[in-house]
């Protein structure tokens, strides 16, 4: 069973009690840019090992991500203040303002998201998933290690971006894992989107994948364990 105890004395709300559509298109952004990221990635290593021209490639991201990063920043203001709208008609001990949201939201897209989703989990929380979504975390971690080790040795340089992206599933694996690990209370109660920053970073700064994910899996072990 999952904690129930409201810092109000109430009795705390999950997504099924909340349920927003605008909230689960905010949470597939954070977790879909990661994926995106190794499929163009993936793409890349492709027209490498087939020794296209590389300028090409690159050109087509660019010329995609123009329009992607057009409809990020009106698609995100918007749906910050329409899942703002929806948790004001709650009683929560955190009521956002709609109209903050949507400014902050178009300033400072990414870091708004962030500090959205990590203050809306705190007071309403996500449906436990599967309890294997460690795994992928494990794969974020072990898979581009095999990948730097195959590019090194075969001199092909295009696999280092394979490489990159397959290290961004580590945030999306522990997020999720992390969902599940709260409905479990077990005395651990990790944030999902706490836990996705914290995984970025590790892997933006290399050498912190490893002990950030040894103390994330630790942490687990000692509360849910390791099925």
């Amino acid at each position: 069973m999952a904690d129930t105890t409201r810092t109000d004395g109430g009795v705390a709300l999950t997504t099924r009690d909340v349920q927003s559509r605008s909230y689960d298109v905010l949470e597939g952004l954070l977790l879909g840019i990661p994926v995106l990221f190794l499929l163009v990635s993936a793409g890349m290593a492709v027209l490498s090992l087939a020794e296209v021209e590389l300028a090409y490639g690159v050109a087509a991201v660019w010329l995609l991500s123009i329009p992607l990063g057009l409809l990020l920043a009106v698609a995100v203001p918007v749906l910050l203040y329409f899942d703002a709208k929806e948790l004001g008609e709650h009683e929560l001990d955190w009521t956002p303002n709609p109209g903050l949201y949507v400014v902050l939201g178009f300033l400072f897209s990414g870091l708004t998201v962030l500090h959205y989703l990590y203050k809306r989990q705190e007071v309403v929380r996500d449906d436990a998933g599967d309890g294997r979504w460690w795994l992928l975390a494990v794969g974020g971690l072990v898979v581009p290690v095999v990948v730097g080790a195959l590019a090194s040795a075969t001199s092909t340089f295009g696999l280092f971006p394979l490489a990159t992206g397959f290290a961004l599933l580590l945030p999306v694996g522990v997020y999720k894992d992390a969902e599940y690990v709260r409905e479990s209370d077990a005395g651990w109660d990790p944030n999902p989107t706490m836990q996705f920053t914290l995984a970025y970073v590790s892997v933006v700064t290399v050498l912190f994948s490893l002990p950030y994910l040894g103390y994330y899996l630790y942490k687990r072990y000692t509360s849910v364990g390791l099925p």
